[in-house]
């Protein structure tokens, strides 16, 4: 089963940038990042539902870490 999920990010430069390094794949997945305008758009894609959940939640995590930052400043 293929699996594919794509968010939209109202984000800048920093979150995109701090994205980046991450971006790859495995043999059963990958995930992407593209700026366009104010947001950043992740896309997922997976052999199977585990290897999605683990991208999905490694980077959600990336955006939470961000988020607390941005909000201590």
């Amino acid at each position: 089963m293929k699996c594919e999920c794509n968010f939209k990010v109202k984000a800048g430069d920093k979150l995109y940038r701090a994205l980046l390094p991450d971006v790859g794949s495995t043999k059963r997945a990958s995930w992407d990042v593209k700026k366009k305008g104010n947001f950043l758009e992740i896309n997922f894609k997976a052999k199977d539902v585990i290897a999605l959940k683990g991208f999905v939640n490694s980077t959600m995590k990336l955006l939470e870490i961000h988020e607390k930052i941005e909000k201590i400043k």
